[in-house]
């Protein structure tokens, strides 16, 4: 199972114990906060990929924008 559909079973078990009465257990919460940690550490990879591709891209462009004024 992927973190995408983890996260939705989750939810979707928290709404149903919110909704019934019964209380979590520490296993619940652990198991959700090391979920929610584990999506933030992959957002934060994410986003730094993201930055260093249109960094790479800039470089890239630049260089050839120089070689077209070169000749």
């Amino acid at each position: 199972m992927d973190l995408a559909e983890e996260i939705i079973l989750i939810k979707q078990e928290l709404l149903e114990r919110l909704l019934s009465g019964k209380r979590m257990t520490g296993r619940d919460e652990m198991d959700i906060k090391r979920i929610l940690k584990t999506k933030e550490a992959l957002d934060n990879i994410r986003n730094f990929i993201d930055k260093q591709r249109i960094v790479i891209l800039q470089r890239r462009k630049a260089r050839s924008q120089m070689k077209i004024k070169k000749a």
